[in-house]
């Protein structure tokens, strides 16, 4: 699943991880991408940022937002 708000940010979800993508500062074009990756290890969603330890499923999930 792929949401995208009014201000840019995009909410790419699949059954065991999420990947939220939003721009720093959406007004220039010097724009820093920020990525937050959160896991469901099991029935709750885990709010710990775990991008930098999981660059494969980042990539998966951009993958599927493109």
């Amino acid at each position: 699943m792929q949401v995208t708000s009014q201000v840019g940010e995009t909410l790419i979800r699949t059954s065991d991880a999420q990947l939220v993508r939003a721009s720093s500062d959406q007004s220039t074009h010097d724009t820093e991408q920020v990525e937050w990756l959160t896991l469901k290890p099991e029935d709750a969603w885990d709010l710990l940022n775990v991008a930098g330890q999981h660059p494969d499923l980042v990539d998966q999930l951009r993958a599927l937002a493109d």
